[in-house]
This record gives C-alpha cells, sequence and structure tokens, in this order.
C-alpha cells in the first residue's frame, strides 16, 4: 500500500530499523565539523563556501549501503551531543509529528548552524527510496559576520530489499549574504556510468569562475583555483564499517554512548 505515496505516513515493521534515532541521524553529519572550523578561520570566502559544500556532502555519503529506516521520534523528544574533540556542541528536537520534522541547532567556535529535515520520501515500484528535502540550512560565521545558506541534491537508495547502493544526483547551492555563490552538480549514473561523480564551480558576485569542484563522494573532493591551477584535495570520505556494523562510521557508534 505505500507504493508510491509517502513513507513519513506509513508505520513500517521495527526489524527494518536501524538502531539510530533521526535526531541522532541529523547530528551524525557532524563527524565532518572540523569543514566548519576550518571555514570559521579561512579568510577567504570563496573557499568558505567550498568548506560549507563538502559538510553538506559529506552529510549525505554516510547513508552508502545504509537502507533501513530511522527511528522516529516522539513530539519534543530532544537529542543533545557535546564533542570536546571536534568542539561544538548539538542539540535537535522533534517539532512536528505529521509530517515528521526535526529541528537543529549547533555552534562551534566561531560558527553555527541550524536547519530541519522536512522532505518528502517516495517508494517506487523498482524497490527503491527517493529522498527530496525542501528545507534550507543556514551558517553563520561570526568572524566575517557573513551567513551561508545552502539546499540539498536528491537523495536516492536503490535495490533496498537486495543490495542497497545511494545515488546522490541533481545540483546544489551554496551562497553567502555578499552574493558569491557555488554550484555542486552530482552526476547521475546514468549519464557517467559510474556512482559519486561529481564537478562544480564557485563564482564571485560578478559572475567570475575562482575555484572548480572535481571528484566523487565515494572517494575525495578537490578544489583547484582557475587562476594559479593550483590543487588542493579539500574533503575525504571517511570509511564506515562492515555489515555487521549497520555499516556505521566510527563515529556513529558515540552517538549512543551515554557513558
Amino acid at each position: 500500500d505505500a507504493i508510491g505515496k509517502d513513507l513519513n505516513h506509513f508505520a513500517m515493521p521495527v526489524f527494518l530499523n536501524e538502531p539510530l534515532s533521526i535526531l541522532q541521524k541529523l547530528c551524525e553529519n557532524f563527524q565532518y565539523a572540523d569543514l566548519l572550523n576550518k571555514a570559521a578561520n579561512e579568510p577567504d570566502p570563496h573557499m568558505r563556501l567550498a568548506y560549507v559544500a563538502c559538510f553538506n556532502i559529506g552529510g549525505l555519503t554516510m547513508n552508502i549501503h545504509r537502507a533501513k529506516k530511522l527511528f522516529n521520534p516522539i513530539l519534543f523528544e530532544t537529542y543533545e551531543y557535546i564533542d570536546n574533540n571536534l568542539n561544538y556542541r548539538f542539540i535537535a528536537e522533534q517539532v512536528s509529528h505529521h509530517p515528521a520534522i526535526s529541528a537543529f541547532f549547533a555552534e562551534g567556535e566561531g560558527w553555527n548552524i541550524y536547519s530541519n529535515n522536512n522532505s518528502k520520501v517516495d517508494l517506487s515500484l523498482t524497490g527503491s527510496v527517493e529522498v527530496r528535502s525542501t528545507e534550507k540550512t543556514y551558517v553563520n560565521f561570526s568572524n566575517f559576520n557573513e551567513e551561508i545558506n545552502y539546499t540539498k541534491p536528491i537523495y536516492k537508495m536503490r535495490n533496498i530489499l537486495s543490495e542497497p547502493t545511494l545515488e546522490l544526483y541533481d545540483k546544489f547551492w551554496v551562497k553567502n549574504n555578499e552574493g558569491d555563490e557555488c554550484m555542486v552538480n552530482l552526476i547521475p549514473f546514468t549519464e557517467s556510468k559510474k556512482i559519486g561523480n561529481l564537478i562544480g564551480e564557485i563564482k564571485d558576485i560578478e559572475g567570475n569562475i575562482i575555484f572548480k569542484f572535481e571528484g566523487n563522494w565515494y572517494d575525495k573532493i578537490k578544489i583547484i583555483n582557475t587562476k594559479n591551477k593550483e590543487e588542493k584535495i579539500i574533503w575525504e570520505l571517511i570509511k564506515s564499517c562492515d555489515k555487521n556494523n549497520h555499516y556505521f562510521q566510527p563515529y556513529t557508534f558515540d552517538l549512543n554512548n551515554l557513558t
């Protein structure tokens, strides 16, 4: 009965869940919080856009091979996490039951970020799940009096009943309040015949291309300076564990460690 409909409105058997709640899932993205720490001290506004773009990508790549459903929090449930190694603190709350929406706020030294997970989830006849996010995320850097916002690409999990694989595709934008913008194009498998390829560019307010993006979100991403052709790897995937550990990253296990 759920095929072709929004899965947020259906109760699912508990054995289809992984041992993580939606609130914890939002926090899981912050294993890449070092990118925000670097951006908070980066004088180049275009490099700040690049770091934020990679933080956005990192928060989606955690889902490689993870097709199980997350536990849905009860209304007004909260989750708080303080990380003394990456120097940030995080809090999330379930703010709506139908539709199920969680909101979060996090802050580190020189930055804060807030958003929610409002999205539409569809199940297709081919056994794939597609997620289209409808929210924006906002990042503020106090050292530069700057606000950056970004959107998310389309997230699709294929073969959820056998060997699930993640595909991200479509474009997303990262923009600051000065008019600079970053566009990243996640190339569909049907076009590149390889999952994970991406390209992108960062433009100033006048439309000049300052940096170019190249790479693969299954591996690493580099940025290229269009003037001097210098290349720099600014993001690498944190490898996940095996199937017996739910394909979690080591960071994910600590989200349930109440000691």
